[in-house]
Formats: C-alpha cells, structure tokens, sequence
C-alpha cells in the first residue's frame, strides 16, 4: 500500500460565476395567434385585422364551420375535417404511423391516410414527411437504391489486348472405356 502523506488542495473563489447565464434566444410572443384561433376569432366576430391578413383571413374562413365549440374544415367529397394544431397533429400522425395498426407509411400517404380519418391542419404533408424521416425503423427497413448516382463512363484501357490471353493446347488425349 502507498500512503499519501503531502495532500494539497487549491481553492479559488470568485465573485462572478463560473458559468454564466443564457439570455434567451427568442420569447414566445403571445399576440401571435394560432392558425386556429385566427379562424374561430373570425368565426365568432371577436377578432377584426385591418391589414392585407384580414383579406386572407376571410377567404379561408368561408371554407370553416363552428360545430360544439370545435373548428371543422369544409370538404368537397368528405365529411367535415376536425381542425387540430400542430401538436395534437404530430400525435395523430405518430399514431397512424407507429400505433398498434401502424405500417410506416410514407409521407404523402401518411398525410392522405390521416386527411382520410378526418383530420386537418396545414402543415399536414410537411410534418409527415418530417416525422418519416425521423423514423427509425423506416431507415432501418427502407429500400436501397441500386442505381448508380450518375451516369455510367466506359474506361479505356491503354492496351487493349492485354486483359486477353490465348491458350494453344495439344488435343487432348483419349480416354480408355
């Protein structure tokens, strides 16, 4: 056994911090309204724009309907469209995809399976494709590509006789029986 008898400590205090405090990057402004909450303010007559968003606003509210205190989308040869936001969206979509009858699909039919359930939001394709990249069995088990990534060149060959041999060889001999 070794014994450590000269044990020396250095101790070095500081009135500022070692490590200082993050300013935050960016502060969640809560004058923004959803995307849903600019359609139901429309809806019920609470919100009033003044700007070229108004116009807009009002444009996509005529596609829109108030049923029991929830937003439904107008659909030409579906029933109405439950509106979600983006997170309860992203649920729906890891359900469709991962759930107990999931069969990772791709993004575009994700995204057309979910509208297919009767849910909408607009940036649907955009967070299938994204949570399809994501997967980590769909990377696992995607289909890979054989196909070269550019076109094929032919090489040539300095001499091009001198991958080819010739061998001159006897008859062969007769076998017995």
């Amino acid at each position: 056994m070794v014994a450590i008898q000269n044990r020396r400590i250095t101790f070095i205090s500081s009135e500022r911090a070692a490590i200082e405090e993050q300013e935050e990057i960016m502060r969640a402004d809560p004058t923004l309204l959803s995307w849903k909450e600019e359609i139901i303010g429309f809806l019920t007559d609470r919100l009033e724009f003044e700007n070229q968003k108004d116009a807009k606003v009002r444009r996509k509210e005529s596609r829109f309907v108030m049923i029991d205190e929830e937003l439904y989308k107008h659909n030409f040869s579906q029933p109405f469209l439950k509106c979600l936001t983006p997170e309860e969206g992203n649920y729906v979509l890891r359900e469709i995809h991962e759930g107990m009858c999931g069969n990772h699909l791709g993004g575009k039919a994700l995204a057309g399976k979910s509208l297919r359930q009767g849910f909408f939001w607009p940036t649907m394709l955009r967070d299938a494709h994204e949570l399809v990249r994501r997967c980590r069995t769909c990377i696992e088990h995607v289909n890979v590509n054989h196909q070269p990534a550019t076109l094929m060149q032919s090489l040539e060959s300095p001499c091009p006789f001198d991958q080819w041999g010739l061998n001159l060889v006897r008859p062969f001999p007769q076998a017995t029986g």
